[in-house]
């Protein structure tokens, strides 16, 4: 995938609604880590679970927070799946 590619899958795939279910949320960042984190009430104040680790390629997602990062709320397997192919970017 192109780096214009994995930007519009991700901005395709967003979901808010995620966090508004019963279990867990993840995001993709704009480097490539994926975060897991307790939905439900509270979502965006909770403790971040890396799941994938950072890959340094930088690519702008949907929503854009305060200090300027940028992630998309998706399903496990989608972020994993745009993670890892923000990471073949860099071979």
């Amino acid at each position: 995938m192109t780096r214009l590619q994995i930007q519009q899958e991700a901005s395709r795939l967003h979901n808010p609604q995620l966090a508004e279910r019963t279990g867990n949320v993840f995001k993709l960042w704009e480097d490539g880590e994926v975060t897991m984190e307790k939905s439900g009430l509270g979502v965006s104040g909770r403790t971040l679970f890396p799941i994938c680790p950072p890959c340094g390629e930088n690519i702008g997602m949907p929503v854009v927070t305060e200090n300027g990062h940028s992630y998309a709320m998706l399903e496990a397997d989608d972020a994993e799946r745009l993670s890892d192919a923000m990471t073949i970017l860099l071979d």
